[in-house]
């Protein structure tokens, strides 16, 4: 007898609450297609008190940090390849929300990336497609909460190097999975670009 999908659905948010705790086991070890491992060179902690984008993924505990002019640069990549891939004005969506990130700029404070989804729902897929470039191109920083904190407790330094694993699947689809020395960091699901 199969379970509810109401008791499925509350073990796989107790299981990704346990992320938080310990390290998770990451990447597709058995199937993986690539693997690469990528140097982060983004924001330092010093570099804190100059506002950044930011991304929480709060079932891994984690916080990654994106200057501005590396969510412009990449924005801009992606809309030149996604128009050269797919055909002139194809890159709608990009060029939507470099529009509503350029309106913030200069930044006044570190500023979620998540919030553009707020102004238009089709800015959460390229907000998280933005992730994804951004970690594959190593311009981000990334660690844990506590450390990005100007007041911490604890100190964990944030990771300098992140293993990304990519599984592609039949239909121009791929999950991309960022893995550090604590476990799984970011992962996405998507079509290949």
């Amino acid at each position: 007898m199969r379970p509810p999908l109401v008791v499925v659905c509350l073990l796989a948010f107790a299981a990704g609450d346990a992320h938080a705790r310990k390290p998770a086991k990451c990447g597709h070890k058995s199937k993986q297609t690539v693997v690469s491992t990528i140097t982060l060179t983004g924001p330092r902690a010093e570099d804190r008190v100059i506002p950044t984008f930011y991304f929480q993924n709060e079932r891994q505990n984690n916080v990654m940090f994106f200057r501005p002019e590396d969510a412009i640069t990449t924005l801009g990549e992606m809309i030149v390849r996604d128009e050269k891939v797919f055909g002139e004005g194809k890159a709608k969506g990009q060029r939507g929300l470099l529009a509503e990130i350029e309106k913030d700029l200069p930044l006044r404070e570190h500023t979620d990336l998540y919030k553009y989804a707020f102004r238009d729902s089709g800015h959460r897929l390229v907000a998280e497609l933005l992730v994804t470039e951004l970690l594959r191109a190593g311009r981000a920083s990334v660690g844990y909460w506590n450390y990005f904190d100007p007041h911490p407790k604890v100190v964990s330094a944030p990771t300098t190097q992140l293993t990304l694993y990519i599984l592609e699947y039949p239909g121009q689809l791929f999950s991309a999975e960022f893995c550090s020395e604590w476990g799984l960091v970011y992962s996405y699901f998507g079509e290949i670009e």
